[in-house]
């Protein structure tokens, strides 16, 4: 905000055109370099900006006779906002690329939570009710088999008392009494 107002003042007390062939011709350049951090498994950049010299007069593209001194406090404002403003874009940018991630791991969640979930909940029902169907249904035909060998075994047991019965003589009926 600071910047801003220097550059309106220093407008003010210079013509445009001679404010415009002040900074016409940057004097300083800045190399940008951009690197990633892994942040909740999302890439996010990470700025860096380095001046080609460290010399903090060369960030006055213009000689001082022609212009103001609040040109001077403009440009010198500029220089210190750009760190900032770096700062300002690499926040901005990974507050982004989180948002939307988040965005859809919250898809995802949802898409279990609503979708997913019960309908293995509701496969896992009907495996189950198929298992204990299965398991009735072979109790009931192991009963019936034990069923049929105990009448087997009911109908030969029977069949040997007849034999017996019969050769002992024929005797059929109740015992004589005497």
């Amino acid at each position: 905000m600071r910047a801003h107002g220097s550059f309106t003042v220093a407008s003010a007390l210079m013509s445009t055109e001679m404010l415009e062939q002040a900074l016409l011709y940057p004097k300083q350049s800045v190399e940008l370099d951009m690197t990633f951090q892994n942040i909740m498994s999302v890439n996010v950049p990470v700025y860096h900006f380095k001046t080609k010299s460290d010399d903090a007069g060369e960030i006055y593209p213009y000689g001082f006779a022609t212009t103001s001194g609040e040109l001077d406090g403009a440009v010198e404002a500029l220089s210190g906002v750009l760190q900032d403003m770096l700062r300002l874009a690499e926040i901005e940018k990974t507050s982004q690329l989180l948002a939307e991630e988040i965005e859809k791991t919250r898809r995802r969640v949802n898409a279990l939570e609503y979708v997913k979930i019960p309908q293995m909940e509701e496969a896992i029902q009907y495996i189950t009710m198929k298992l204990d169907e299965n398991e009735r249904a072979n109790t009931i035909r192991l009963m019936k088999v034990k069923d049929m060998l105990l009448k087997e075994a009911i109908e030969e047991k029977r069949e040997a008392d007849e034999r017996a019965i019969e050769a002992f003589g024929g005797r059929t009926g109740a015992p004589e009494e005497t």
